[in-house]
């Protein structure tokens, strides 16, 4: 028997906030609606260029290699936005269209004994819902300028990643793999505004997230926290893989032909997002790092935990065991 969408189902859709809880909770409402136990949501990110294929990444469990099989299903579904069927390691597999957002989209996938229409039939209906519901959340995400995440929906991805699930604490055993947070900074944007005027500024900013967007991997989490202030967080890399992916960006921006012959460069502070920090002490060390940058000559990445250890910055501990930072060298 098919289940139906009721006003209860539609409640609790609509009372999530975050996009995690949204995500989470469509998954457990179409499971209870097609009989399945087995269902994922992927969130696919288009190719900009070159012809390459999207990129798929299953949202609730990221680490989970997708075979050949579901991939094709996955990119026929994304590209003909329609709900396809076929068979995956000897299992019925029913994709599902979701949403699409500046060409990029995302898909939810069962695993059924056997297709039952009715109850397809009422989940295109829940889908509709979330569709709408979904595009009035993303704008409360979005920066309005940049259409990058904004500070708000930033603070509900760094509290998941640092108090996350058991699986992902025993992910983290790897010690040569993290989430690291990014803090970027436009290098004398004040200036920018004073001699060019707030529009040119404008299309600074856009264009600085344009690169962003085009620099960074597509499961990396991109930011505007506040004026000219950025943030990326990179998932699953190393210390150095972070580093370099910001000094790649950091050269973008400096080889940039922006408007009127503006040339922008950029700082940056990065950290390690560790598991059970506070939120404010994870930006604590970021922020310490680009301001150590700034102060440093600008133009360059800084990573806390290298200050730290060549003795640039001192941690000190309280017995409140709140971390506070001191810089230590002056007059730079």
């Amino acid at each position: 028997m098919a289940g139906k969408v009721t006003l209860g189902a539609v409640d609790r859709l609509t009372a999530q906030r975050g996009h995690f809880e949204m995500v989470a909770a469509l998954v457990r409402i179409a499971s209870g609606l097609v009989g399945s136990r087995q269902v994922s949501y992927y969130e696919v990110t288009a190719a900009t260029e070159g012809g390459q294929a999207p990129m798929v990444q299953d949202f609730l469990n990221p680490e989970r290699q997708i075979v050949p099989q579901e991939m094709k299903l996955l990119l026929r579904a994304f590209r003909t936005r329609k709900t396809v069927r076929g068979t995956v390691e000897g299992r019925l597999t029913v994709v599902h269209p979701v949403q699409g957002h500046d060409g990029n989209g995302a898909l939810l996938v069962f695993r059924v004994r056997r297709y039952l229409p009715a109850a397809h039939r009422e989940l295109r209906k829940l889908l509709a819902i979330y569709r709408n519901f979904q595009l009035l959340h993303d704008r409360i995400e979005r920066d309005a300028l940049t259409g990058l995440y904004n500070r708000q929906y930033f603070g509900e991805v760094v509290a998941r990643l640092i108090h996350p699930g058991r699986a992902y604490h025993q992910r983290r055993k790897d010690k040569e793999h993290g989430y690291w947070l990014g803090m970027l900074d436009v290098d004398y944007f004040k200036r920018v505004n004073d001699e060019h005027g707030h529009l040119i500024g404008d299309e600074v900013l856009v264009l600085f997230a344009r690169l962003m967007r085009e620099t960074f991997r597509y499961e990396d989490r991109l930011f505007r926290y506040g004026g000219e202030e950025f943030i990326v967080v990179l998932e699953g890399v190393s210390r150095e893989s972070a580093f370099q992916a910001l000094e790649r960006f950091r050269l973008a921006v400096e080889a940039y032909p922006f408007p009127q012959g503006i040339r922008i460069t950029v700082s940056a502070g990065f950290t390690e997002i560790q598991f059970g920090a506070l939120p404010s002490e994870v930006i604590d060390r970021a922020d310490r790092a680009l301001y150590y940058a700034k102060n440093a000559g600008r133009n360059q990445i800084c990573g806390y935990e290298d200050l730290v250890a060549r003795g640039d910055l001192r941690q000190i501990e309280y017995p409140s065991h709140k971390n506070v930072h001191i810089w230590v060298k002056t007059g730079v």
